[in-house]
């Protein structure tokens, strides 16, 4: 008889959910203020989800806890209605066969919801999602799910498979902005879950008295959510999470104000530049745009056409840099100075050139053309090495005397190099003209009948700091979290065109990393750990030459210690198709492996590879897909593939997951696809200050042998991707900032 009440009272309050939710289909809401952590990290109510999901770029990280479990999760907003997760799942109070330091049983998941519909005035918000869908899959699920909001209620009801088999449902109601009350209908048998632990037992032997889960929702601030929460009748429970939008700023930046020149005596200026030694307001623009934090800027004066070369060391958006580039140039050189174009240069290599018109510009900066119709005008193309005359200006196409503008036909105009002081008056001898002096100019509009360079400064190019180093390891039976916390010092020095010197350090100041784990003869990756104990050592030290060998492929080879495992020799080939949206490469390595512990000494093992890569960036969805086939570390043969999400503010966000072939290998090697997760974060999103350093970090669940490569920091697509013209394009409103 307790049975077929119970059953009644579960089916009665399953048809109450759906009467409710039938009435509520009047309702009209975004997923606010409802899409909240459930216990695993997912946006729903408890153990259930709802239809909602994070916003697009929004991260949630936090743990809760309902004895047995233990929750440590983090989850995201990948794509708008896409949200995808990770959990560890501790479940306390059962053995594994790991031992006394390895604790309780741990589970690792990976979770995705896509919300197919968002609520409309006549359709609820409609999801479908998977649980723990790879691995050991202790608690998997799916499940289709629809919410539907009235205001301050939010209605949930949905249909799930495996551990969520059944109907499930659920309310919660927003009695204000900082709390919220819930209860659901849980559909979890926990006497049919998988048994764990060394002894196969049960997470919850006894059941759920109750199938009613309920709890409180606090949130005191923005982005802190805390919970309370009475679960399967017989067990209290707590939430804590932090979320935060990583497409965003976290701090607000110091005042930059843009250049304006002395707009207010802008006639007298006007007159001053036209009767003037040009070289006088050309040396203007040079100091200006190396005040802001340009390097190697070099500029021509070309037949009305005034262009600059430099490298951007301060900000992280070129387009940026470029719109105030054209400020300096447009309110500090003469009227009848007709184009403005700046080249950018990466390690002194010339990649990419940007022109507008004077008079485009000009409406443009005084707010009579917004930035979409300026991206229009602006002209974008690779830098054509061959017609670089700021390299080659002795190369002219016939010679002209000072003061004449008749030169032969088809011929380039000899160039004027000048050596100025800071105040622009010409302190050395002309070189690489025929001419001597500039005497003469156009009478009717003073241009000089020569053309004019100014050359870079003669100063080494050197970036240098210090980041914070962070390295963590998972799942060991010495203890499932082990990590290593420090700081890095590193440099970097543009030695000459294209070759550049990197060097890092190493210094921790806490470090628990160990493994009883005894490595395998020909590890080349799972004995990392070795490598990252509590002593000082050498991360890197090594050199490397880029060379431009056409408009759209480059070439770099390298020498040194790559990273703290490996040193030796390194190539990588790359050629860009069409605007830079599809690229084509080949990378290899000889690689010798280092001695742990002894920063120089190197070992008898060595090891090479030789990997194709496809990258394809598709622009409508701010994502890059890698394709990497060949030879990896451990000799194993398939793909890695990689895919990246990228954010306006520079934040990427990524995972890999690989496909070769292990059968050869030995032990936990064979059969496993190396996979993991990856974060890139701009150091301005934490400063006040511009600059264009990042922090990257990544996280494997196992550090195994599969798939290895060697890491050399930044690739060719990584230091030549923001330049092509198409992803220069797809930016071109941050030319207004």
């Amino acid at each position: 008889m307790g049975k077929l009440i119970k059953k009644a009272l579960c089916f009665r309050t399953q048809l109450l959910f759906c009467m409710i939710l039938w009435i509520g289909l009047t309702g009209f809401a975004d997923d606010k203020p409802f899409n909240n952590p459930a216990n695993w990290g997912g946006t729903g109510l408890m153990e259930i989800p709802n239809a909602r999901v994070l916003e697009d770029g929004f991260l949630r990280t936090g743990y809760a806890e309902s004895r047995p479990f233990k929750w440590f999760t983090s989850g995201m907003g990948v794509f708008p209605g896409l949200e995808v997760g990770f959990r560890l799942t501790e479940i306390t109070g059962t053995e594994t066969s790991l031992g006394e330091q390895y604790g309780n049983n741990k589970d690792k998941a990976f979770d995705v919801k896509y919300q197919v519909f968002p609520e409309s005035k006549f359709v609820p918000a409609i999801a479908f999602g998977l649980h723990d869908f790879h691995g050991t899959r202790l608690f998997p699920a799916k499940y289709a799910v629809f919410s539907r909001q009235i205001y301050p209620f939010d209605l949930t009801m949905g249909y799930g498979t495996d551990r969520l088999k059944g109907l499930f449902g659920g309310i919660e109601w927003a009695v204000n902005d900082h709390l919220q009350v819930m209860m659901e209908y849980n559909p979890i048998d926990y006497q049919k879950e998988k048994p764990v632990g060394i002894n196969r037992e049960l997470a919850v032997p006894e059941g759920a008295d109750t199938p009613i889960n309920v709890g409180l929702r606090i949130k005191p601030i923005p982005g802190v959510n805390l919970g309370i929460t009475y679960q399967r009748g017989n067990a209290l429970g707590f939430t804590a999470q932090l979320e935060l939008d990583v497409g965003k700023e976290m701090m607000p930046k110091k005042p930059d104000p843009m250049f304006w020149g002395n707009y207010e005596n802008r006639e007298h200026m006007e007159d001053k530049r036209s009767r003037t030694h040009p070289g006088g307001w050309m040396q203007d623009i040079k100091t200006e745009i190396e005040k802001m934090g340009m390097q190697d800027v070099a500029i021509l004066l070309e037949d009305k056409v005034l262009t600059v070369k430099c490298q951007n060391a301060r900000y992280f958006s070129n387009q940026k840099a470029a719109g105030r580039m054209y400020r300096i140039m447009l309110f500090s050189s003469p009227e009848w100075v007709e184009s403005l174009v700046v080249v950018f240069k990466k390690r002194n290599v010339p990649i990419l050139s940007a022109s507008v018109t004077r008079t485009q510009f000009k409406k443009f900066a005084f707010g009579e053309m917004d930035d979409e119709t300026l991206g229009k005008l602006i002209k974008v193309s690779l830098f054509a090495s061959k017609k670089d005359r700021f390299s080659n200006p002795s190369k002219s196409g016939g010679k002209v005397n000072p003061g004449s503008s008749s030169q032969p036909k088809g011929a380039s105009p000899p160039f004027m190099k000048l050596k100025l002081d800071s105040t622009g008056n010409q302190t050395g001898p002309v070189m690489g003209a025929e001419a001597t002096v500039i005497s003469g100019s156009a009478e009717s509009s003073h241009e000089p009948a020569t053309d004019i360079l100014l050359d870079p400064s003669k100063k080494l190019n050197l970036d240098w700091g210090i980041k914070p180093n962070l390295d963590l390891y998972l799942n060991d039976p010495s203890g499932f979290f082990k990590g290593r916390v420090g700081a890095a010092p590193y440099f970097r020095a543009d030695i000459w065109k294209g070759g550049a010197l990197f060097g890092r350090l190493l210094l921790p100041v806490y470090s628990n990393i160990e493994s009883s784990n005894e490595p395998i003869p020909d590890a080349v990756r799972s004995d990392s750990w070795k490598y990252s104990d509590a002593d000082f050592s050498l991360d890197n030290l090594f050199f490397d030459q880029v060379i431009r060998v056409s408009n759209h492929v480059f070439v770099k080879a390298g020498v040194g210690y790559f990273e703290q495992m490996y040193a030796g020799l390194s190539g990588e080939i790359l050629g860009f198709i069409g605007r830079g949206d599809l690229a084509l490469g080949l990378q290899g390595d000889y690689a010798i492996k280092r001695t742990p512990g002894k920063p120089l000494e190197l070992m008898d093992f060595r090891r090479n590879t030789l990997l194709g890569n496809i990258y394809y960036d598709i622009k409508s969805l701010e994502l890059t897909i890698q394709a990497q086939y060949g030879k990896y570390l451990a000799e194993d043969i398939g793909w890695r593939f990689t895919v990246t999400r990228s954010y306006d503010n520079g934040v990427d966000i990524g995972f890999w997951y690989s496909f070769t072939n292990t059968d050869d290998m030995t032990d936990f090697n064979r059969g496993y696809h190396d996979k993991g997760v990856f974060l890139s974060i701009p150091a301005r999103v934490f400063s006040r200050s511009e600059t264009n350093s990042k922090y990257s970090y990544s996280i494997s669940p196992w550090t195994r042998d599969v798939a290895a490569v060697v890491d050399h920091g930044e690739n060719l697509y990584g230091m030549t991707r923001d330049l092509m013209p198409g992803e220069f394009k797809s930016g071109i409103k941050d030319i207004s900032q």
